[in-house]
């Protein structure tokens, strides 16, 4: 998975507020241990818990199961779109026929996210660089570079660039993608999640 960018501040806030967390549970678990505790001197570890240990594990929970909660909250605006994707895609190497089968999987914390696009006989390609523009248009877009590693080894390996429009109510990624100069062909996405 690589880091993905959003065009919102939501990310230094959201860093800067498990920060001060952070600070404060050091600070109780350092009164509640050496204070109120004070004759248990085994315990007395317990409180050079560091405020930057319990930084970096509040981080990693917020990073892979609390935003989560955060979004279904509407306090996060970052659209979740980890899962599984099924549907369809077309090129204009072949003038746009025939429609072809294809299966996507994104993974996606708070911090980074990957797209893994599959169609076993002729394209496979992963994202190397993604963002989610918001605010643009009536729906979320996610833009994402590719390289594509084509199992037949005939052809050839390339870069693109995939643009999605995103619409949560009917769970769809429609758009387009554009393959590098050494290919110079571009096609249609069609995508509904299936989990």
């Amino acid at each position: 998975m690589h880091p993905y960018s959003v065009n919102k501040d939501i990310r230094r806030s959201a860093v800067l507020g498990i920060f001060i967390v952070s600070l404060g549970l050091s600070y109780l678990i350092h009164v509640l241990v050496i204070v109120k505790i004070k004759p248990l001197e085994d315990f007395a570890i317990i409180a050079d818990v560091s405020s930057l240990s319990i930084y970096a594990f509040l981080l990693f929970l917020f990073d892979r199961v609390i935003w989560r909660w955060f979004v279904n909250c509407k306090l996060i605006n970052i659209p979740i779109v980890s899962g599984t994707w099924k549907g369809t895609y077309t090129s204009s190497k072949n003038d746009f026929t025939p429609v072809t089968d294809v299966d996507v999987v994104i993974k996606q914390n708070f911090f980074n996210l990957c797209v893994y696009f599959n169609n076993d006989s002729v394209s496979n390609s992963h994202s190397e660089m993604a963002c989610f523009l918001d605010g643009q248009s009536a729906n979320p877009v996610l833009m994402y570079e590719y390289m594509n590693e084509p199992p037949d080894k005939n052809l050839q390996i390339h870069r693109g660039t995939c643009r999605l429009i995103y619409k949560e109510q009917e769970n769809t990624l429609i758009g387009e993608y554009y393959n590098d100069s050494h290919n110079g062909h571009w096609g249609r996405i069609n995508l509904s999640k299936v989990n």
